[in-house]
């Protein structure tokens, strides 16, 4: 038994039956009855562990429990991904120190995260934990999967590549006609596998490290050029408030910041908060984009 992630496996499997034998582990682990065999003779050095050699099973002695002391697979991806979701807001000290926190955690062979959060608060997450545990294991099985998506009211055939949490919505982070697409999880129903396995992308992880909401892709972002007013540019200068953010001048009431955004929705998510204290210089496109949404809200509130 060379992986310890086998042995918390049977160990667990120990807590939850009482009492295993090697064709429940074969059925559980999915090897063979010969590599079942093995994993439960080797197991037999755990203390506490008992060998019953009437009926070839193995079980713990009542003296010892580990009920509640393990993580599951989703456990293990939620705190995966809080590890990731807390280094988006340190310096780069702290993020190295987070990083081999989590590389100690996670050293065990087998472990694959599913989970990502893009700035967070959640919605009723006892309403799609069975959707949720089935995209789970599509996403670790690598299997191609079908659901009915009532948003739009058709079925979808995707690839699924990772369960992400965004402004307290889930979603289903996906290949679909081999274009990247974000589903809403609450809208998914009747999943299925297809049959067919697919090999994970390179670029996810790249791709989700740069978002700062649901709006992001997988193509080319924009250069934005703004000037910051002085009296919000401590916020920027102590951190990064937005994607790929620089500061490439300072005068004597604003400085100069680049950024990068997706499309018009992940610009305007970015920098609405700031909008009494910017002003974008260029590109003219994304300034005009800027002053026909507050033109846009206005006329909304002068309405009767």
């Amino acid at each position: 038994m060379n992986k310890l992630y086998t042995a918390l496996g049977l160990i667990k499997l120990l807590n939850e039956n009482k009492k295993i034998d090697s064709k429940k582990v074969s059925e559980e682990l999915g090897v063979s009855i010969r590599t079942a065999q093995r994993y439960l003779l080797e197991l037999s050095i755990i203390p506490g562990v008992v060998h019953n050699e009437k009926d070839n099973s193995y079980s713990l002695i009542d003296s010892y429990s580990f009920e509640g002391t393990f993580l599951s697979q989703t456990e293990l991806s939620y705190v995966g991904a809080l590890f990731d979701f807390l280094k988006r807001d340190v310096n780069n000290d702290s993020a190295k120190y987070l990083d081999k926190l989590k590389s100690k955690i996670f050293h065990l062979n087998g472990i694959t995260f599913s989970y990502d959060f893009v700035k967070e608060n959640m919605i009723g997450f006892e309403n799609i934990s069975s959707v949720l545990n089935d995209l789970e294991i599509a996403i670790k099985e690598q299997n191609e999967i079908t659901f009915f998506y009532e948003r739009y009211s058709r079925n979808y055939t995707v690839k699924p590549y990772r369960i992400i949490l965004s402004d307290g919505f889930w979603y289903l982070l996906g290949d679909h006609e081999d274009c990247l697409k974000k589903f809403v999880v609450d809208q998914i129903s009747e999943i299925k596998t297809t049959g067919n396995v697919f090999s994970h992308r390179d670029d996810i992880d790249e791709i989700i490290k740069d978002a700062n909401n649901i709006w992001f892709n997988e193509h080319d972002k924009d250069k934005i050029t703004m000037e910051i007013d002085n009296s919000v540019a401590d916020y920027f200068k102590r951190k990064s408030c937005l994607t790929n953010q620089k500061i490439t001048g300072e005068g004597e009431s604003s400085i100069e910041v680049t950024f990068e955004v997706y499309n018009e929705m992940d610009f305007l998510l970015q920098i609405l908060r700031w909008a009494p204290f910017i002003k974008i210089k260029n590109p003219d496109y994304y300034k005009q984009t800027l002053k026909k949404y507050l033109q846009d809200s206005l006329e909304k509130m002068e309405e009767r």
